[in-house]
Protein backbone atom coordinates (compact mmCIF):
# COMPACT_ATOMS: atom_id res chain seq x y z
CA UNK A 1 0.00 0.00 0.00
CA UNK A 2 1.12 3.17 -1.15
CA UNK A 3 1.39 6.31 1.37
CA UNK A 4 0.44 9.93 1.32
CA UNK A 5 4.70 10.80 2.14
CA UNK A 6 5.10 8.22 -1.18
CA UNK A 7 2.99 10.46 -3.70
CA UNK A 8 4.20 13.91 -1.96
CA UNK A 9 7.80 12.22 -2.72
CA UNK A 10 7.17 11.08 -6.30
CA UNK A 11 5.51 14.79 -6.92
CA UNK A 12 8.47 16.47 -5.29
CA UNK A 13 10.80 14.13 -7.21
CA UNK A 14 9.01 15.13 -10.55
CA UNK A 15 8.69 18.89 -10.22
CA UNK A 16 12.82 19.28 -8.82
CA UNK A 17 14.72 19.26 -11.98
CA UNK A 18 11.76 20.32 -14.53
CA UNK A 19 11.02 24.54 -14.96
CA UNK A 20 7.61 23.08 -16.07
CA UNK A 21 5.12 20.25 -14.77
CA UNK A 22 1.82 19.06 -15.04
CA UNK A 23 0.09 16.60 -12.80
CA UNK A 24 -2.48 14.63 -14.21
CA UNK A 25 -4.54 13.94 -10.66
CA UNK A 26 -7.97 11.80 -10.60
CA UNK A 27 -10.39 13.97 -8.92
CA UNK A 28 -9.79 11.36 -5.95
CA UNK A 29 -6.63 12.24 -5.58
CA UNK A 30 -6.02 14.87 -2.64
CA UNK A 31 -3.17 16.80 -4.64
CA UNK A 32 -4.21 20.14 -2.54
CA UNK A 33 -2.91 18.87 0.39
CA UNK A 34 -0.14 16.74 -0.93
CA UNK A 35 1.14 20.09 -2.48
CA UNK A 36 0.68 22.18 0.66
CA UNK A 37 2.72 19.76 2.87
CA UNK A 38 5.39 19.80 0.34
CA UNK A 39 4.91 23.73 -0.11
CA UNK A 40 5.72 23.47 3.91
CA UNK A 41 8.78 21.67 3.13
CA UNK A 42 10.42 23.61 0.61
CA UNK A 43 13.11 25.61 2.45
CA UNK A 44 14.91 22.18 3.32
CA UNK A 45 14.29 21.21 -1.04
CA UNK A 46 16.64 21.92 -3.50
CA UNK A 47 14.08 23.82 -5.64
CA UNK A 48 15.31 27.23 -4.98
CA UNK A 49 12.18 28.71 -4.67
CA UNK A 50 11.78 31.62 -1.92
CA UNK A 51 7.78 32.41 -2.74
CA UNK A 52 4.87 29.90 -3.43
CA UNK A 53 2.08 31.63 -5.86
CA UNK A 54 -1.14 29.43 -5.94
CA UNK A 55 -3.70 30.72 -8.78
CA UNK A 56 -7.17 29.02 -8.50
CA UNK A 57 -11.29 29.72 -8.94
CA UNK A 58 -12.29 31.81 -5.18
CA UNK A 59 -14.52 29.10 -4.73
CA UNK A 60 -11.76 26.59 -4.43
CA UNK A 61 -9.43 28.71 -2.41
CA UNK A 62 -12.49 29.54 0.11
CA UNK A 63 -13.68 26.11 -0.10
CA UNK A 64 -10.51 23.55 -0.63
CA UNK A 65 -7.25 25.71 0.39
CA UNK A 66 -8.43 27.60 2.87
CA UNK A 67 -10.00 24.74 4.80
CA UNK A 68 -7.40 22.35 4.62
CA UNK A 69 -4.52 24.97 5.85
CA UNK A 70 -6.41 25.78 8.55
CA UNK A 71 -7.82 22.27 9.55
CA UNK A 72 -4.85 20.53 9.33
CA UNK A 73 -1.93 20.23 12.61
CA UNK A 74 0.86 19.57 10.07
CA UNK A 75 0.43 23.31 8.30
CA UNK A 76 0.47 25.21 11.46
CA UNK A 77 3.53 26.47 10.60
CA UNK A 78 2.66 27.26 6.76
CA UNK A 79 3.34 31.09 6.37
CA UNK A 80 0.77 31.98 3.74
CA UNK A 81 -1.90 34.95 2.94
CA UNK A 82 -4.87 34.99 0.93
CA UNK A 83 -5.07 37.75 -2.21
CA UNK A 84 -8.84 38.20 -1.57
CA UNK A 85 -10.99 41.19 -1.41
CA UNK A 86 -9.89 45.14 -2.43
CA UNK A 87 -7.07 45.54 -5.23
CA UNK A 88 -5.47 47.19 -3.08
CA UNK A 89 -5.16 44.50 -0.37
CA UNK A 90 -4.51 41.99 -3.28
CA UNK A 91 -1.52 43.87 -4.09
CA UNK A 92 -0.27 44.38 -0.90
CA UNK A 93 0.20 40.89 0.00
CA UNK A 94 2.94 40.46 -2.70
CA UNK A 95 4.79 42.38 -0.49
CA UNK A 96 4.31 40.45 2.52
CA UNK A 97 6.90 38.62 3.79
CA UNK A 98 4.80 34.94 3.63
CA UNK A 99 6.40 31.95 1.53
CA UNK A 100 2.32 31.37 0.07
CA UNK A 101 0.09 34.04 -1.72
CA UNK A 102 -3.19 32.48 -2.77
CA UNK A 103 -4.85 34.25 -5.50
CA UNK A 104 -8.18 34.64 -7.13
CA UNK A 105 -8.04 34.53 -11.27
CA UNK A 106 -11.86 36.02 -11.67
CA UNK A 107 -10.52 39.41 -12.05
CA UNK A 108 -6.75 39.74 -12.31
CA UNK A 109 -5.74 42.65 -14.13
CA UNK A 110 -4.39 44.28 -10.75
CA UNK A 111 -1.40 41.23 -11.31
CA UNK A 112 0.57 43.48 -13.64
CA UNK A 113 1.67 46.16 -10.99
CA UNK A 114 3.31 43.43 -8.27
CA UNK A 115 6.79 42.64 -8.26
CA UNK A 116 7.32 38.51 -9.70
CA UNK A 117 10.46 36.67 -10.33
CA UNK A 118 11.95 33.91 -11.55
CA UNK A 119 12.73 32.68 -7.81
CA UNK A 120 9.09 32.08 -7.79
CA UNK A 121 7.29 28.96 -8.01
CA UNK A 122 3.67 29.30 -9.29
CA UNK A 123 1.00 26.51 -9.26
CA UNK A 124 -2.01 26.92 -11.14
CA UNK A 125 -5.05 24.55 -9.48
CA UNK A 126 -6.63 23.55 -12.37
CA UNK A 127 -5.25 23.97 -15.61
CA UNK A 128 -8.70 23.71 -17.69
CA UNK A 129 -9.92 26.78 -16.05
CA UNK A 130 -7.37 28.31 -18.92
CA UNK A 131 -8.33 27.17 -22.40
CA UNK A 132 -9.26 30.31 -24.35
CA UNK A 133 -6.06 32.16 -25.04
CA UNK A 134 -8.17 34.96 -26.44
CA UNK A 135 -9.43 36.02 -22.99
CA UNK A 136 -8.37 38.53 -20.58
CA UNK A 137 -8.20 36.00 -17.59
CA UNK A 138 -5.38 34.06 -19.85
CA UNK A 139 -3.45 36.90 -20.97
CA UNK A 140 -2.66 37.88 -17.28
CA UNK A 141 -1.93 33.83 -15.68
CA UNK A 142 0.02 33.75 -19.05
CA UNK A 143 1.77 36.91 -17.54
CA UNK A 144 2.66 35.61 -14.50
CA UNK A 145 3.55 32.23 -16.08
CA UNK A 146 5.94 34.44 -18.01
CA UNK A 147 7.72 35.58 -15.20
CA UNK A 148 8.45 32.88 -12.40
CA UNK A 149 11.07 30.49 -12.45
CA UNK A 150 9.35 27.29 -11.95
CA UNK A 151 5.59 26.39 -12.82
CA UNK A 152 3.56 23.65 -11.57
CA UNK A 153 -0.03 23.14 -12.89
CA UNK A 154 -2.64 20.70 -11.77
CA UNK A 155 -5.91 19.12 -13.90
CA UNK A 156 -8.57 16.67 -13.15
CA UNK A 157 -10.00 17.33 -16.40
CA UNK A 158 -7.14 18.36 -19.12
CA UNK A 159 -9.76 18.04 -21.88
CA UNK A 160 -13.15 19.96 -20.90
CA UNK A 161 -14.33 19.84 -24.32
CA UNK A 162 -12.23 18.22 -26.98
CA UNK A 163 -8.57 17.11 -27.76
CA UNK A 164 -8.20 20.30 -29.83
CA UNK A 165 -8.52 23.14 -27.21
CA UNK A 166 -5.35 21.42 -25.23
CA UNK A 167 -2.75 23.37 -27.31
CA UNK A 168 -4.36 26.59 -24.90
CA UNK A 169 -3.36 25.17 -21.89
CA UNK A 170 0.00 23.69 -22.87
CA UNK A 171 1.15 26.72 -24.47
CA UNK A 172 0.08 28.37 -21.27
CA UNK A 173 3.49 26.79 -19.78
CA UNK A 174 5.88 26.19 -22.45
CA UNK A 175 5.13 29.35 -25.09
CA UNK A 176 4.57 26.80 -27.76
CA UNK A 177 7.98 24.30 -27.15
CA UNK A 178 5.82 21.28 -27.40
CA UNK A 179 2.33 21.58 -29.76
CA UNK A 180 3.68 24.65 -31.51
CA UNK A 181 3.93 28.53 -31.46
CA UNK A 182 0.25 29.07 -32.89
CA UNK A 183 -2.86 27.27 -32.20
CA UNK A 184 -3.79 27.60 -36.24
CA UNK A 185 -0.26 25.53 -36.36
CA UNK A 186 -1.27 22.87 -33.61
CA UNK A 187 -4.50 22.57 -35.29
CA UNK A 188 -3.22 21.97 -39.21
CA UNK A 189 -0.70 19.56 -37.71
CA UNK A 190 -2.53 17.27 -35.52
CA UNK A 191 -6.41 17.36 -37.24
CA UNK A 192 -8.72 17.80 -40.18
CA UNK A 193 -10.58 21.08 -40.02
CA UNK A 194 -14.53 21.64 -41.31
CA UNK A 195 -15.85 24.98 -41.20
CA UNK A 196 -19.50 25.19 -41.33
CA UNK A 197 -21.88 28.27 -41.30
CA UNK A 198 -24.80 27.90 -38.76
CA UNK A 199 -27.21 30.13 -38.16
CA UNK A 200 -24.73 32.88 -39.02
CA UNK A 201 -22.34 31.99 -37.01
CA UNK A 202 -18.68 29.63 -38.03
CA UNK A 203 -18.24 26.38 -36.07
CA UNK A 204 -15.58 24.45 -35.98
CA UNK A 205 -15.58 20.52 -35.96
CA UNK A 206 -12.00 19.36 -35.48
CA UNK A 207 -11.43 15.41 -36.24
CA UNK A 208 -7.60 14.49 -35.21
CA UNK A 209 -5.56 12.73 -37.83
CA UNK A 210 -4.65 9.17 -37.70
CA UNK A 211 -1.98 9.13 -35.18
CA UNK A 212 -2.20 12.33 -33.92
CA UNK A 213 -3.46 11.76 -29.91
CA UNK A 214 -0.24 9.20 -29.70
CA UNK A 215 2.00 12.25 -31.51
CA UNK A 216 0.48 14.62 -28.68
CA UNK A 217 1.34 12.00 -25.76
CA UNK A 218 4.89 11.72 -26.57
CA UNK A 219 5.32 15.33 -27.06
CA UNK A 220 4.16 16.33 -23.68
CA UNK A 221 6.07 13.03 -22.07
CA UNK A 222 8.90 15.55 -20.93
CA UNK A 223 6.44 18.03 -19.04
CA UNK A 224 3.73 15.49 -17.98
CA UNK A 225 2.85 12.82 -15.31
CA UNK A 226 -0.46 11.07 -13.84
CA UNK A 227 -0.79 11.39 -10.51
CA UNK A 228 -1.67 7.71 -8.53
CA UNK A 229 -4.58 7.19 -6.81
CA UNK A 230 -4.43 5.60 -3.06
CA UNK A 231 -6.87 3.91 -1.89
CA UNK A 232 -8.12 2.47 -5.43
CA UNK A 233 -11.69 3.79 -5.88
CA UNK A 234 -14.61 1.17 -5.70
CA UNK A 235 -16.58 -0.03 -8.17
CA UNK A 236 -19.19 2.75 -10.08
CA UNK A 237 -21.91 1.66 -11.78
CA UNK A 238 -24.30 4.23 -14.27
CA UNK A 239 -28.11 3.51 -15.41
CA UNK A 240 -30.18 5.79 -17.30
CA UNK A 241 -33.76 6.05 -16.44
CA UNK A 242 -35.50 7.13 -19.43
CA UNK A 243 -39.05 8.96 -19.54
CA UNK A 244 -41.03 9.80 -22.41
CA UNK A 245 -42.53 13.14 -23.66
CA UNK A 246 -46.10 12.80 -24.66
CA UNK A 247 -46.80 13.87 -28.65
CA UNK A 248 -47.79 17.18 -28.02
CA UNK A 249 -44.89 18.35 -25.21
CA UNK A 250 -42.97 17.50 -28.06
CA UNK A 251 -44.31 18.80 -30.84
CA UNK A 252 -43.78 22.05 -27.82
CA UNK A 253 -40.45 21.06 -27.15
CA UNK A 254 -39.37 21.68 -30.83
CA UNK A 255 -41.43 24.71 -31.48
CA UNK A 256 -39.41 26.44 -28.42
CA UNK A 257 -36.11 24.67 -29.93
CA UNK A 258 -36.82 26.44 -33.07
CA UNK A 259 -37.41 29.45 -31.31
CA UNK A 260 -33.90 29.66 -29.43
CA UNK A 261 -32.46 28.86 -32.30
CA UNK A 262 -30.26 26.42 -30.84
CA UNK A 263 -29.62 22.30 -31.08
CA UNK A 264 -26.44 21.49 -29.42
CA UNK A 265 -25.04 18.49 -30.65
CA UNK A 266 -22.51 16.31 -28.63
CA UNK A 267 -19.38 17.47 -30.02
CA UNK A 268 -20.09 20.88 -30.54
CA UNK A 269 -19.58 24.05 -28.12
CA UNK A 270 -21.37 26.68 -26.22
CA UNK A 271 -19.82 30.21 -27.37
CA UNK A 272 -21.81 32.98 -26.51
CA UNK A 273 -24.31 34.02 -23.38
CA UNK A 274 -27.29 33.63 -25.37
CA UNK A 275 -26.23 30.30 -26.50
CA UNK A 276 -25.69 29.35 -22.68
CA UNK A 277 -29.14 30.81 -21.90
CA UNK A 278 -31.13 29.17 -24.35
CA UNK A 279 -29.42 25.86 -23.92
CA UNK A 280 -30.37 26.24 -20.21
CA UNK A 281 -33.91 26.99 -21.34
CA UNK A 282 -34.25 23.56 -23.18
CA UNK A 283 -32.35 22.07 -20.26
CA UNK A 284 -35.46 23.10 -17.83
CA UNK A 285 -37.75 22.23 -20.00
CA UNK A 286 -36.49 18.72 -21.05
CA UNK A 287 -36.91 18.70 -16.71
CA UNK A 288 -39.78 19.83 -16.70
CA UNK A 289 -40.31 23.37 -15.75
CA UNK A 290 -38.93 26.66 -17.13
CA UNK A 291 -38.99 30.44 -15.98
CA UNK A 292 -41.16 32.27 -17.58
CA UNK A 293 -39.99 36.22 -18.55
CA UNK A 294 -42.04 37.30 -15.34
CA UNK A 295 -39.02 35.59 -13.67
CA UNK A 296 -42.05 32.61 -12.43
CA UNK A 297 -42.01 28.83 -13.01
CA UNK A 298 -44.02 27.23 -15.43
CA UNK A 299 -44.36 23.45 -15.46
CA UNK A 300 -43.97 22.02 -18.69
CA UNK A 301 -44.57 17.99 -17.57
CA UNK A 302 -44.39 15.83 -14.93
CA UNK A 303 -41.99 12.76 -16.48
CA UNK A 304 -39.48 13.22 -14.46
CA UNK A 305 -40.82 13.59 -10.97
CA UNK A 306 -43.22 10.29 -11.61
CA UNK A 307 -39.73 8.57 -12.89
CA UNK A 308 -37.84 9.20 -9.09
CA UNK A 309 -41.34 8.43 -7.72
CA UNK A 310 -40.88 5.04 -9.22
CA UNK A 311 -37.17 4.67 -8.37
CA UNK A 312 -37.86 5.83 -4.54
CA UNK A 313 -40.77 3.30 -4.15
CA UNK A 314 -38.40 0.55 -5.30
CA UNK A 315 -35.58 1.58 -2.71
CA UNK A 316 -37.32 2.17 0.43
CA UNK A 317 -34.47 1.07 2.86
CA UNK A 318 -31.86 3.05 0.86
CA UNK A 319 -30.87 6.65 1.19
CA UNK A 320 -30.32 8.49 -2.10
CA UNK A 321 -28.83 12.13 -3.22
CA UNK A 322 -31.13 13.63 -5.91
CA UNK A 323 -29.01 16.30 -7.80
CA UNK A 324 -31.15 19.24 -9.00
CA UNK A 325 -30.07 22.19 -11.23
CA UNK A 326 -32.39 25.21 -11.07
CA UNK A 327 -34.50 26.58 -7.97
CA UNK A 328 -37.79 25.61 -9.13
CA UNK A 329 -36.22 22.21 -9.20
CA UNK A 330 -35.90 22.03 -5.89
CA UNK A 331 -39.65 23.21 -5.10
CA UNK A 332 -40.65 20.56 -7.00
CA UNK A 333 -39.31 18.27 -5.68
CA UNK A 334 -39.73 19.45 -1.96
CA UNK A 335 -43.30 19.44 -3.03
CA UNK A 336 -43.47 16.03 -4.68
CA UNK A 337 -41.18 14.12 -1.94
CA UNK A 338 -42.13 16.07 1.64
CA UNK A 339 -39.56 14.11 3.46
CA UNK A 340 -36.67 15.64 1.68
CA UNK A 341 -34.00 17.43 2.92
CA UNK A 342 -31.74 20.27 0.67
CA UNK A 343 -28.32 19.98 1.70
CA UNK A 344 -27.37 23.55 1.66
CA UNK A 345 -24.87 23.83 4.52
CA UNK A 346 -22.47 22.16 6.94
CA UNK A 347 -24.91 21.19 9.22
CA UNK A 348 -27.23 19.46 6.70
CA UNK A 349 -24.35 17.70 5.11
CA UNK A 350 -23.42 16.49 8.95
CA UNK A 351 -26.43 14.80 9.16
CA UNK A 352 -27.04 13.62 5.90
CA UNK A 353 -23.04 12.05 6.74
CA UNK A 354 -24.90 10.28 9.82
CA UNK A 355 -27.55 8.61 8.01
CA UNK A 356 -30.68 10.85 9.26
CA UNK A 357 -31.72 12.36 6.37
CA UNK A 358 -33.62 9.65 3.88
CA UNK A 359 -34.08 11.84 0.75
CA UNK A 360 -31.08 14.39 0.18
CA UNK A 361 -31.19 17.04 -2.12
CA UNK A 362 -28.33 19.07 -3.78
CA UNK A 363 -27.91 21.62 -6.57
CA UNK A 364 -25.65 20.80 -9.39
CA UNK A 365 -23.22 23.83 -9.06
CA UNK A 366 -22.12 23.45 -5.34
CA UNK A 367 -22.44 19.17 -5.26
CA UNK A 368 -18.90 19.01 -6.59
CA UNK A 369 -17.21 21.11 -3.86
CA UNK A 370 -14.75 19.44 -1.30
CA UNK A 371 -16.37 17.77 1.63
CA UNK A 372 -17.68 14.01 2.09
CA UNK A 373 -20.67 13.04 1.68
CA UNK A 374 -19.87 9.39 1.66
CA UNK A 375 -21.42 7.99 5.00
CA UNK A 376 -25.12 8.79 4.31
CA UNK A 377 -25.14 6.75 1.70
CA UNK A 378 -24.35 5.36 -1.88
CA UNK A 379 -27.22 6.07 -4.42
CA UNK A 380 -27.29 9.50 -6.53
CA UNK A 381 -29.42 10.19 -8.92
CA UNK A 382 -29.40 13.10 -11.95
CA UNK A 383 -32.84 14.66 -11.98
CA UNK A 384 -30.53 17.49 -14.26
CA UNK A 385 -27.77 16.96 -16.15
CA UNK A 386 -24.48 19.45 -15.79
CA UNK A 387 -21.88 20.20 -19.02
CA UNK A 388 -18.71 20.06 -16.46
CA UNK A 389 -17.50 16.80 -16.40
CA UNK A 390 -15.27 18.04 -13.57
CA UNK A 391 -18.37 18.96 -11.40
CA UNK A 392 -19.90 15.99 -12.82
CA UNK A 393 -16.93 13.36 -11.52
CA UNK A 394 -16.64 15.75 -8.32
CA UNK A 395 -20.04 14.91 -7.12
CA UNK A 396 -20.03 10.97 -7.89
CA UNK A 397 -17.39 10.93 -5.71
CA UNK A 398 -18.43 12.47 -3.29
CA UNK A 399 -20.61 9.53 -2.21
CA UNK A 400 -17.58 7.46 -2.68
CA UNK A 401 -16.51 5.97 -0.13
CA UNK A 402 -15.85 2.13 1.22
CA UNK A 403 -18.54 1.22 -0.71
CA UNK A 404 -19.79 0.97 -4.77
CA UNK A 405 -21.73 3.44 -5.76
CA UNK A 406 -25.03 3.57 -8.36
CA UNK A 407 -25.34 6.87 -10.20
CA UNK A 408 -28.60 6.92 -11.62
CA UNK A 409 -29.34 9.69 -14.71
CA UNK A 410 -32.95 10.71 -15.12
CA UNK A 411 -33.30 11.41 -18.59
CA UNK A 412 -35.85 12.76 -21.15
CA UNK A 413 -35.78 11.23 -24.09
CA UNK A 414 -35.38 13.52 -27.80
CA UNK A 415 -34.53 15.96 -25.42
CA UNK A 416 -31.30 18.04 -24.64
CA UNK A 417 -30.61 15.65 -21.86
CA UNK A 418 -29.48 13.23 -24.77
CA UNK A 419 -26.57 15.54 -26.34
CA UNK A 420 -25.53 16.34 -22.38
CA UNK A 421 -24.76 12.50 -21.52
CA UNK A 422 -23.10 11.72 -24.70
CA UNK A 423 -21.47 14.70 -24.39
CA UNK A 424 -20.46 14.20 -21.00
CA UNK A 425 -19.30 10.47 -22.28
CA UNK A 426 -17.49 11.27 -24.78
CA UNK A 427 -15.33 13.98 -22.89
CA UNK A 428 -14.31 11.65 -20.04
CA UNK A 429 -13.41 9.15 -22.75
CA UNK A 430 -10.82 11.81 -24.35
CA UNK A 431 -9.49 12.51 -20.89
CA UNK A 432 -9.49 8.78 -19.73
CA UNK A 433 -7.48 8.38 -23.86
CA UNK A 434 -5.01 11.29 -23.06
CA UNK A 435 -3.98 9.86 -19.95
CA UNK A 436 -3.50 6.33 -21.48
CA UNK A 437 -1.36 7.84 -23.61
CA UNK A 438 0.74 9.77 -20.90
CA UNK A 439 1.15 6.78 -19.03
CA UNK A 440 2.32 5.13 -21.95
CA UNK A 441 5.23 7.64 -22.55
CA UNK A 442 5.93 7.67 -18.97
CA UNK A 443 6.54 3.73 -19.18
CA UNK A 444 8.73 4.32 -22.58
CA UNK A 445 10.72 6.76 -21.37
Amino acid sequence: MKTDFDEEKMIRDYIKDRDVSLMMADPLSDYIHSILRIILSLPSDEMSVSRTIVIASKHSIEYEWLPLINSDPSLVNLSFTAALGRTVRKIRSFSSSKKMILVNDESLEWIRNVHISNSDLLILSELSRYRHYRSERYQHVKYVCRHVGKIVAFTTQPLPHCLSELWDEVFLLDAGKRLGNTKSAFLDRYFYINKIWTDGHLKIYSEPKPGAKEAIGRALKGICRNMPVYPESKKTIYKNIYVDLSSSELSWYRIIEKQLSVRIEPDSTISSANDYDSVGKLLQLSGGAVYGDDGKAVVFHNHKIASLRGILDRLPEQNVLIVYGYKHELERLKTAFPGARALQNHNDMREWNEGSIHIGLINASMAGSSGDLSGGGNIIIWFSLIWSLKLYTKTNLRIAGDHDVLVMHVIANNTIDLSVLNTLNDRKSENDDLKRKIKLGEANA
